[in-house]
């Protein structure tokens, strides 16, 4: 909540959502105006205790005229969200909520060429690790949909469903002999088509997906996250097709069935 922070920290905020959503104002308009007007006054830094709520309403009702519903979400629950007392548990959860926001965060600024769907989404996700950081969430479900939701804009059904399994997939608590094996082989797999795309020479965009799709599955697959054996070979095949040749996704039939044997 805004008057649980410094007069500095509020300033700060004001000014970081205000420079986002100049983005999204058109040229000319009155908002676009507006803002200009604001972020000159508050840079002076000459803001009266009295004026903190205000201001913060009229960032608010700029942010409904010129953003979308997600962003204006993001801002509302930024400005106004109360800062809940969270468990270990639940400290846990937002923590990891955190980790994948990065997660994407980065996949997106290394794309070779932006949208400006890619750069809407690096504005919420920029919102959403500093509202989560200093612990204002909604319900939990809702903050895992949300997330969803920007990966799948992002990427493709593949990368959300990585991302899903990280949130909602189970560990595995008796790591048997045989399953410790198969995770093994898994990682491997995973380093020998990930080494095959770094040594290219010239990487197209589909590489550069893959490479992110690739440390993930390694991430939740380390974290003890695994699909039935099958299913995982099947979805690194799909991505072998993508981005390997022939003699690629043969070793990796080759590893697929050593282990069965």
């Amino acid at each position: 909540m805004l008057l649980n922070k410094s007069k500095i920290e509020v300033i700060e905020q004001f000014i970081y959502i205000l420079e986002i959503l100049d983005m999204y104002a058109k040229e000319g308009s009155d908002e676009k105006a507006i803002i200009r007007l604001m972020l000159d006054y508050l840079e002076k830094g000459h803001v009266l205790d009295e004026d903190i709520i205000p201001i913060a309403n009229k960032i608010l009702e700029i942010a409904k005229k010129v953003g979308s519903y997600d962003l204006k979400r993001e801002i509302n629950l930024w400005l106004f969200g109360e800062k809940k007392k969270l468990t270990k548990s639940q400290k846990n959860k937002i923590k990891k909520l955190i980790e994948i926001l990065e997660y994407l965060k980065n996949y997106i600024e290394k794309k070779p060429y932006k949208s400006y769907e890619d750069t809407h989404l690096l504005n919420l996700i920029y919102l959403k690790i500093l509202r989560l950081d200093e612990n204002i969430v909604s319900d939990y479900n809702s903050e895992v949909r949300s997330l969803l939701n920007i990966a799948f804009r992002a990427g493709d059904y593949e990368l959300k469903n990585e991302i899903e399994l990280l949130l909602t997939g189970r560990k595995r608590r008796k790591l048997t002999e045989e399953f410790i094996q198969k995770r093994i082989t898994i990682i491997e797999i995973l380093e020998k088509v990930k080494e095959f795309i770094e040594k290219k020479e010239f990487k197209s965009s589909f590489d550069y997906e893959a490479l992110f799709l690739i440390n993930l599955k390694i991430y939740r697959i380390e974290q003890g996250i695994l699909k039935s054996y099958d299913e995982e070979i099947d979805s690194i095949l799909k991505i072998a097709r993508k981005v390997g040749n022939y003699k690629l996704r043969e070793e990796i039939i080759l590893l697929k069935e050593s282990i069965k044997n």
